[in-house]
């Protein structure tokens, strides 16, 4: 599977230069690694492989392309994207990357991947952040999709809240808004299918998570105001998506402590699942 310089234009979507470059380069690369990680594996699954890692790529131009939007007048960025593929350590994240996602077809895992390179892509070397997007791309190719969401719905009741609320409630009528907004996005991010304590475990052995013996109380985890003492979790019993929050706590996700790894991804996770970038503020662990 060898592209052409217009193929691989086409297939990036990458209108602007920096973009369309760093996908050619990237792709040139990409499958001469392949070609030696997949050298003893049947043809077809060398081809398949190579599918999966295109559609990655694809994601990944799209959005460098909007990066190189956004730093139309940003010297500092544009330079950072014209030389990205200069610097080792990032060449090395990109190897990782494709070699990850050649063996997945799960465009959830593709979208994820795209978007800790990207944003690793503007981080300094050596930094704290560019460490820890470093470890999560290994960590987000051996989560299950339900893995993530425990990512996401832990990050979310420990750290997020509205950003606003509309005006003018009374205690009582804000509680009832704070029940449904929660739930709404609650139920968006809830696992799937089964979950068992094992799965916590395993959270642990990316490191993603650690366990705590000690269990944190739910009613403390969603008292986003102390003014309105919203420290019960009765309005969260009238819905069929809180009784299943209520059991996945009680069963695991009271002990999990999330590392910055498992963080940063619940945080993406919620982000791709909700299409945008949510306005949350996030608060101090109590």
């Amino acid at each position: 599977m060898t592209l052409d310089p217009y193929s691989v234009t086409l297939l990036s979507g990458a209108g602007g230069a920096v973009a369309a470059e760093f996908f050619k380069k990237a792709w040139n690369s990409g499958e001469r690694w392949l070609n030696k990680y997949f050298q003893e594996h049947q043809p077809e699954a060398q081809e398949k492989a190579k599918e999966n890692a295109l559609d990655f790529l694809v994601d990944l131009g799209n959005r460098i392309q909007k990066l190189e939007n956004a730093a139309e007048d940003d010297s500092i960025i544009k330079n950072k994207l014209e030389t990205a593929l200069s610097d080792p350590d990032f060449s090395a994240i990109l190897k990782d990357a494709i070699l990850f996602s050649s063996r997945t077809s799960s465009e959830e895992k593709h979208s994820l991947i795209a978007r800790v390179v990207s944003e690793r892509l503007l981080s300094e070397s050596g930094s704290i952040e560019s460490a820890m997007r470093n470890m999560s791309i290994e960590a987000i190719f051996h989560l299950s999709s339900d893995h993530l969401r425990l990512l996401a719905i832990t990050c979310f009741m420990e750290t997020m809240e509205p950003s606003q609320a509309p005006s003018n409630l009374q205690e009582g009528e804000y509680k009832k808004w704070w029940a449904e907004w929660f739930i709404k996005h609650i139920k968006a991010l809830m696992p799937k299918g089964e979950v068992l304590y094992f799965d916590y475990i395993h959270l642990v052995s990316v490191s993603c998570a650690a366990l705590s013996p000690l269990s944190i109380q739910l009613k403390d985890i969603i008292s986003n105001n102390s003014k309105l003492n919203l420290y019960d979790v009765d309005l969260l019993k009238e819905y069929s998506i809180g009784l299943e929050l209520l059991n996945l706590w009680n069963e695991g996700i009271k002990q999990v402590r999330l590392t910055s790894i498992g963080y940063h991804l619940g945080v993406y996770v919620i982000e791709e699942i909700f299409d945008e970038e949510i306005d949350f503020k996030f608060r101090k662990s109590k």
